[in-house]
């Protein structure tokens, strides 16, 4: 082996070893997902549990931790902020997804060309074309959605919709969290499979605040 193969190994090493980063905390959080997903059904009747119970429960008046408990929920509609956790972990979704899909549409054979390359991206179809803008469509349906239900900017969806606050949503904040998460860790294998890991950083990040909200009380 001469002097250039050696320095040629030595400049790669870096880019190895991220590639190794990546692929771990990509099975890190697909397992911490089917383990969130597993438990899921487990979570779903305690709460409905809990409901019916309240629900049945003779009206009382509230103590200090009732009272304390009541104004942090308020708090998520006077001042921007939800008690949930899983309103922000939306709303982060939903603000990358619409930021990013207008690329999608719009730049798509800029991203080609900084991953295939110039000569790739100009024998691109018009069929070719159609797909990217679709999925840019659909991102951007997706990032919407994740704002209509939190009701992002505060006010803006439920003055024009008719729902009080964003906690008339609030019983679909879990199925969306967990459908983005699951959609966010198959999209990282499906880059991983592609080649394209250090592509998924996105996704990883977005599944991984998806996870917390739902694995936080």
């Amino acid at each position: 082996m001469n002097f250039f193969e050696k320095q040629s190994e030595i400049v790669q090493l870096p880019k190895l070893n991220r590639q190794a980063i990546l692929k771990v905390i990509s099975k890190t959080v697909l397992s911490l997902s089917l383990l969130a997903i597993a438990t899921s059904s487990f979570k779903v009747p305690h709460a409905q549990a809990k409901a019916v119970a309240a629900a049945a429960a003779p009206v009382e008046h509230l103590h200090v931790g009732q009272k304390i408990a009541n104004f942090l929920r308020s708090f998520g509609k006077k001042g921007g902020l939800a008690a949930s956790f899983l309103r922000p972990a939306i709303v982060v979704n939903g603000a990358f997804m619409l930021a990013w899909s207008p690329f999608l549409f719009f730049r798509h054979l800029n991203i080609i060309s900084k991953v295939e390359g110039r000569k790739v991206a100009a024998k691109k179809t018009k069929f070719d074309v159609m797909i990217w803008r679709i999925t840019g469509l659909w991102v951007a349906f997706v990032g919407l959605t994740c704002l209509f239900v939190t009701d992002v900017p505060n006010g803006f969806w439920s003055s024009r919709w008719g729902f009080s606050s964003p906690e008339a949503l609030e019983v679909v904040w879990s199925p969306l969290a967990y459908l983005l998460l699951t959609t966010h860790t198959i999209e990282t294998w499906v880059k991983y499979d592609a080649g394209a890991l250090s592509d998924a950083k996105a996704n990883i990040f977005l599944a991984g605040i998806s996870l917390v909200a739902l694995l936080l009380p």
